[in-house]
Order: structure tokens, then sequence, then C-alpha cells
């Protein structure tokens, strides 16, 4: 079997920006059709198809915010200060 699968099992997923898939929004208010599109943008048809149908849906392409419990910030050490006995947060060539 060669490396390049001519059967088309494996595919690249590639996802589309907020601003590619406003071009493509932009081409499809123009009055381009689904195929004139995907040629002159090198996606597939497919990609062109769900991306038009999710904007006449929901009125957007944004992708959702994911449900539940955001992830916990990273916490920053305290290192004390050179001279006075308070704490700096960052880096120790922080000048005063």
């Amino acid at each position: 079997m060669s490396e390049n699968s001519e059967s088309g099992n494996l595919r690249k997923i590639q996802k589309k920006s907020d601003f590619e898939k406003g071009i493509i929004i932009g081409r499809f208010k123009c009055g381009m059709t689904i195929m004139e599109i995907a040629e002159a943008e090198g996606v597939p048809r497919s990609t062109v198809g769900y991306i038009i149908k999710k904007y006449v849906d929901t009125g957007t392409v944004a992708n959702r915010k994911p449900p539940g419990r955001p992830k916990a910030a990273p916490t920053m050490a305290l290192s004390p200060s050179s001279d006075s006995g308070r704490f700096s947060i960052g880096t120790d060539d922080d000048t005063e």
C-alpha cells in the first residue's frame, strides 16, 4: 500500500479560523455557489457546506465555548524582594 492513500481513508483535518469562515460566508452572501467557494478557497465542498449550514442555522460560525468548569489558571511563585521583606511577582530582575 502506498503512503498516499488513494482510498481517501486518511484525511488531514484542518480547522478553519473564524476569519477564514468569515471569508466563506462573505462569498456566500455575494451569491457564489458552494462549488465556486470551495474552488476559490481550496477547501472541500463538504466543509464549505457545513460552514454555511452552521451560519444559516445559528447566525454565527464561531465555535461554542466548551461546557464545564474552566481549567485553573497557572499559579505564580512569589519570591522575596531583594531589599525589603516584601514579595514580588515575576522575575528577579524587576527594577523599582
